[in-house]
């Protein structure tokens, strides 16, 4: 898997909207992928816990999803990290897989970092 933090942009509202381009490079099909992921703010400290819900993705499939932060302007936020893959669904028998967490690399474009 393949997951980048494509864009961070600031909503009319106030909140911070993060652009996430995934990627199935397993030969797995899933019928479902989240990640739990860790956001910290400007100090370091960790001010939320979010499951990003990317859906269903075939093997290769590509997927573009965007996720708002209520409250929360894009400046505050220094880092976010990938803590667990809570739904990582075989398409095939509906077991759970390691795939979504194996091989997975992030990579993150602008200020906010994002990793593992």
């Amino acid at each position: 898997m393949l997951v980048e933090l494509n864009a961070a942009a600031e909503t009319p509202a106030g909140a911070c909207r993060l652009t996430y381009v995934a990627t199935n490079r397993s030969e797995t099909g899933l019928s479902e992928i989240a990640y739990e992921v860790a956001v910290f703010d400007a100090e370091g400290i960790v001010s939320q816990l979010l499951v990003l819900d990317f859906g269903a993705m075939p093997p290769g499939k590509t997927r573009v999803v965007q996720f708002d932060m209520p409250d929360q302007p894009c400046e505050a936020i220094s880092r976010i990290v990938v803590n667990a893959a809570p739904g990582c669904v075989r398409a095939e028998d509906g077991a759970q897989s390691p795939v979504c967490l194996d091989g997975l690399e992030t990579r993150a474009r602008g200020a906010i970092q994002f990793g593992l």
